[in-house]
């Protein structure tokens, strides 16, 4: 994942869900790590957890919300989404689509 910045993009944060369970290791496996239990300062898991609990992770989740309602066809007037919405609900397809 290289080096993980302090303020993340939307299509970042995206990539790192998409690729979750490839993360980390966990912290049984992580040569970084203090303890079994314990994730690495570096460990990228717990970054994308403390990233989605941000006030950006609640815009992101709000994203992944309109994604379901566009996916499940309700109507969804697109003049009532903000552009910058529209962009980063065009990353999340963007994303999933270079995940598959």
């Amino acid at each position: 994942m290289g080096e993980l910045p302090d303020s993340p993009t939307p299509r970042r944060v995206f990539r790192m869900m998409f690729r979750r369970d490839t993360l980390c290791p966990g912290a049984r496996m992580c040569p970084g790590a203090p303890d079994d239990a314990t994730p690495c300062m570096e460990c990228p898991l717990a970054y994308l957890d403390a990233v989605l609990e941000s006030p950006l992770g609640a815009q992101l989740r709000n994203i992944v919300d309109l994604d379901f309602a566009v996916t499940a066809r309700f109507a969804v007037d697109l003049d009532a989404v903000p552009y910058d919405d529209f962009r980063m609900l065009r990353a999340l397809h963007e994303e999933r689509e270079a995940y598959r």
